[in-house]
């Protein structure tokens, strides 16, 4: 009697994990859909927002948007002390924020060449120079200049232009440290997209969603995207709820099955 009635509550646990299973398997996904996107694009078309021209790579479920700055504004600092180098010429640089206007001189650097030989005395280099078959030592910059003539130096004002790098550059401020120059050129800035991401496009936001990995579809509605993820979330909820039915009732009628099946101590 007890092992019988032990088969029938096996098989209920069965019947229960059979349909179950069979249920995970019928089950589809429900896919995300954006109604009505704002755009659709693939790549190589172009979108433009509020006046700016963006193109579009679409790959693999990823985006990326690019437009291109054509005024941006471009720095480098030049640090006092520093080298910089013009039409192939390295320069010492040095700054004087407290003459007026504020100035940035650029002293030529100039190599001793070879078979030069140099000592340094208490932190200056001196040339070791033969004269009258006695070592004398004659100070670098003062053995450069007796060579080859005084260094070219070239002094820049703030708020001057002047040719560097192939490009027009104005020496935008200058302190006792350093020294800044600014130009404009053409900047290309990429937005990079994923499926559900929050895409800023000048000043305009939209989520973004994939519908095939070579197709990105910008929307502003964002509550609908997120009505149809929760709809996606909760579709995994129930399948996980129908593992959880299943595995626990396979157990639980291979349980009931060995139990009934034990050999009785009375």
């Amino acid at each position: 009697m007890q092992r019988r009635a032990a088969a029938l509550y096996a098989a209920f646990f069965i019947i229960l994990a059979a349909g179950s299973y069979a249920m995970i398997g019928v089950a589809e996904e429900p896919a995300i859909a954006v109604d009505n996107p704002a755009h659709t694009l693939v790549t190589g078309e172009e979108v433009t927002v509020n006046g700016r021209t963006y193109s579009v790579r679409v790959s693999g479920g990823e985006a990326e948007l690019t437009w291109t700055d054509e005024d941006a504004v471009q720095t480098e600092t030049w640090d006092a002390g520093s080298t910089v180098t013009i039409d192939g010429t390295d320069f010492a640089v040095s700054t004087d924020a407290d003459a007026t206007p504020p100035t940035v001189r650029l002293t030529e650097e100039r190599s001793l060449g070879e078979n030069v030989s140099t000592v340094d005395r208490d932190g200056l280099t001196y040339v070791i120079v033969e004269q009258d078959d006695q070592q004398v030592l004659v100070p670098r910059d003062e053995y450069l200049t007796e060579q080859f003539g005084p260094p070219a130096r070239i002094d820049y004002d703030q708020g001057a232009e002047f040719t560097y790098n192939n490009q027009t550059v104005t020496l935008a401020t200058v302190t006792n440290s350093s020294a800044t120059i600014e130009w404009q050129a053409a900047v290309d800035t990429t937005i990079t997209a994923g499926e559900g991401d929050n895409v800023t496009l000048n000043g305009q936001t939209f989520v973004a969603h994939f519908p095939d990995d070579r197709t990105l579809e910008l929307s502003s509605d964002y509550a609908a995207y997120q009505d149809e993820v929760e709809a996606q979330n909760t579709f995994h909820e129930r399948v996980n709820g129908l593992w959880g039915i299943s595995l626990l009732s396979a157990l639980s009628a291979i349980t009931l099955l060995g139990l009934s099946y034990m050999p009785s101590r009375y």
